[in-house]
């Protein structure tokens, strides 16, 4: 399956990465915060228009000249649940949150723009998928993910009013659950497939 963004996708956040330019010493914070409406397309079991929100969250410490490390959450709400495809099949909604180390370098140019490259360690991933929103079933399933990974790059403007930018994830398989009938027998077991995510997108500062 697949879900592509219907423009306007729309992010909001705060951010401050002085620490990270000034030299500061091991221990000074930096970070950043972002709230995200994605509308969606998605591509399956027929096709449906819906809605993301997201929400992500860094804290990072300085290290040495430009390089930092840091503690990542990234929360990822599909609110599809109680409707249908073009092709009749029920929707539920589902909740992804992943939590990971990002490790990175922001570099100023001779220009006097900035390139901040990133890697991101994952730690632990969490994928829920409501599956009562569908009367047939009787519980929510939740998997558990463990290996993956995620790339990081932007270019900021020398006057730092705007910036492009472009984030790669990559995910293995999860474990299995058990996804019960809402007369209570087992309908079988349930797993997240290995994944991908793209996300490519223009940033301007106030």
């Amino acid at each position: 399956m697949e879900d592509k963004s219907r423009l306007p996708a729309l992010t909001f956040g705060v951010r401050d990465h002085s620490a990270l330019r000034s030299g500061a010493t091991f221990g000074s914070l930096a970070g950043q915060l972002e709230t995200s409406l994605l509308l969606t397309k998605y591509s399956g079991s027929g096709t449906q228009d819906t809605r993301y929100y997201k929400v992500l969250g860094e804290i990072y410490s300085p290290v040495y000249e430009g390089l930092y490390v840091g503690l990542g959450y990234r929360a990822l709400f599909d609110d599809s649940g109680g409707t249908t495809t073009s092709t009749g099949a029920r929707t539920y909604d589902r909740l992804s949150q992943y939590l990971y180390v990002p490790m990175g370098s922001l570099q100023r140019l001779q220009s006097g723009a900035s390139l901040k490259t990133q890697v991101n360690v994952f730690l632990a991933g969490r994928q829920t998928s409501y599956f009562t929103d569908i009367s047939s079933y009787r519980n929510d399933v939740q998997n558990k993910q463990t290996s993956g990974y995620g790339l990081d790059i932007s270019y900021s403007a020398p006057s730092g009013g705007w910036e492009v930018f472009g984030r790669y994830w990559r995910i293995a398989e999860s474990n299995t659950a058990a996804l019960y009938t809402a007369s209570g027998s087992l309908y079988g077991y349930m797993y997240e497939p290995r994944n991908n995510t793209f996300e490519v997108g223009a940033r301007f500062g106030f």
